[in-house]
């Protein structure tokens, strides 16, 4: 098998946010493959900036901006001002995919007002349009009825009804969307783009034929629930998979990227950190990028995160338990690029009386390490002193969370030998057929051991007794067969428990590649056949 490999340069170099990203391919002196260029921009919507929730009956302190001082309020919150600064750093970057969070949109003006309010069309604000107009970038949006509903929450909510969505937008000169409008017609809500989830499937152009077929998703993940983020990176898989069968008939290790604002740090006892391949289990929770903990202090950092009653472990265990298994069924190793915090803003925990600028790396950007080898991204707050002391939106930044980006090598594609397929597909029938074996030889001497212990009950009553057995209607079985037939089942049901585990390490020390083979082969994913059993 070919195996794919990022030599030289195995740590990504790190360059100051806003190095256009061409600038980062040329330094690259790994090798002379292709590379992808992806940036990833929360906007901050003007509606966000100080706006009265309807709900509270004021301005929530998150979106209240109180360290930004009346004198700079126009210069740093005003759109008029941020907008520049926004699409300046938008354009220089260069990069082939770009994604947004909270982008507002607005009401296109020119549509006839015969069509009605339920029809109203939304476009890109003035601000942002040069980039599509004129720089060659494709936009995608989710639809009309989408945007609509959110700008109606808006309305409700804020008292402003415009929509706040995710979008991507791609280089039309080096990639073109692959069609995916069987999927998107099927109904399925897996595979349609919302606001705070929009995924385009693309291919390179010319030289960049090496890039595709891949899928990017702009995402912006829930901020208080975890279970609701879980489920939507699972989403994310489950689209890319659907996406990756329109081109690859056959399996082959998904090709993606997810960035956008997760909400969430990746610290230990994150959910969201079962999702990576480089995660360590611990105490059935995961541990990932987190220089803090190490496997003594773990336990005990976890339970004052997210509490310490047994039902809090328990329910997190079980999220984390749902991340891992659908890497696993998806066949995909996703890694993160190792950017810092990106949110600099008023710490809420920080004690009465105290006003202090604390930092928060929320923004994130996940790849699968299979198919794409990062060679370089941008710092972030570690290499800005003054906005982690300002906070951010500041003069220099147009938004309250620093925009991330990362260069990608394209990895050959690689494919299982017909020898190494063989031999897995032979070391899977001889461990079906082992386990099979004993499980039947077990059952076997239970059931003859149940039926010396009914004979050794029959051949102690006396012919008498047995005639009135005989009369009388049906009883329950005598109390030694009875403790004989509970003994049975937990023997059974500890002996399928360790053929389980031992299937569970077998597939668990495959890579992707010796797992889609085993969905090949089978019919159902490599997590299944384990499940499933002989």
């Amino acid at each position: 098998m070919e195996k794919a490999a990022c030599t030289p340069a195995k740590t990504p170099r790190r360059y100051p946010n806003g190095t256009p990203l061409p600038e980062i391919v040329e330094k690259d002196d790994g090798s002379s493959s292709e590379h992808l260029t992806v940036a990833s921009y929360n906007l901050l919507a003007e509606i966000y900036v100080r706006p009265y929730d309807k709900r509270t009956m004021g301005v929530q302190p998150f979106a209240a901006f109180d360290w930004i001082s009346q004198e700079d309020t126009k210069e740093v919150l005003d759109m008029s001002n941020r907008g520049p600064r926004l699409i300046r750093s938008l354009r220089s970057c260069h990069a082939d995919v770009i994604c947004l969070q909270e982008l507002q949109l607005e009401r296109d003006l020119r549509q006839s007002h015969s069509d009605g309010e339920n029809s109203a069309r939304f476009i890109l604000p003035k601000w942002i349009r040069p980039i599509v107009e004129e720089d060659a970038y494709v936009l995608c949006l989710p639809s009309q009825a989408k945007l609509s509903v959110m700008a109606a929450r808006n309305g409700r909510v804020l008292g402003n009804d415009v929509p706040v969505t995710c979008a991507i937008l791609y280089n039309s000169n080096r990639l073109e969307a692959i069609s995916d409008k069987g999927l998107r017609n099927s109904n399925s809500k897996q595979h349609v783009d919302t606001t705070s989830c929009v995924s385009v499937f693309l291919r390179g152009l010319g030289k960049m034929d090496t890039v595709g077929p891949l899928t990017i998703t702009s995402i912006h993940l829930d901020a208080t629930d975890e279970k609701k983020r879980v489920g939507q990176l699972s989403r994310c898989l489950r689209r890319a998979r659907s996406f990756a069968t329109i081109a690859q008939p056959n399996l082959q290790p998904l090709n993606t990227i997810i960035a956008g604002d997760f909400n969430d740090e990746f610290k230990a006892g994150s959910c969201v950190a079962a999702f990576l391949a480089n995660g360590i289990e611990f105490d059935g929770l995961f541990i990932q990028g987190d220089k803090e903990t190490d496997h003594q202090n773990a336990s005990q950092i976890i339970r004052e995160r997210f509490g310490s009653s047994s039902i809090q472990l328990e329910d997190r265990k079980e999220l984390h338990a749902e991340a891992f298994k659908t890497v696993r069924d998806f066949c995909v190793s996703l890694n993160r690029i190792e950017t810092k915090e990106t949110r600099s803003a008023y710490d809420e925990e920080s004690a009465i009386g105290q006003q202090i600028i604390g930092q928060w790396r929320l923004d994130h950007i996940l790849y699968t390490s299979a198919t794409l080898c990062p060679v370089g991204y941008w710092a972030t707050l570690e290499d800005d002193h003054d906005s982690c002391m300002l906070g951010l939106p500041n003069r220099l930044f147009g938004s309250d969370h620093m925009p991330i980006a990362a260069v990608f090598r394209i990895l050959p594609q690689t494919a299982l030998g017909d020898e190494e397929r063989a031999n897995l597909m032979t070391r899977l029938k001889r461990l079906t057929e082992r386990q099979r074996d004993i499980l039947e030889q077990t059952q076997k001497h239970l059931d003859e051991k149940l039926r010396a212990v009914e004979a050794l009950l029959h051949s102690a009553s006396n012919e008498k007794e047995k005639e009135k057995e005989k009369e009388k209607k049906r009883e329950k079985p005598h109390k030694d067969v009875v403790d004989f037939m509970r003994k049975r089942r937990s023997i059974i049901k500890n002996l399928k428990a360790r053929q389980k585990e031992e299937r569970n390490l077998l597939v668990n020390g495959l890579d992707d590649l010796h797992r889609l083979s085993i969905e090949e082969q089978y019919g159902y994913s490599a997590m299944q056949w384990v499940e499933r059993g002989p």
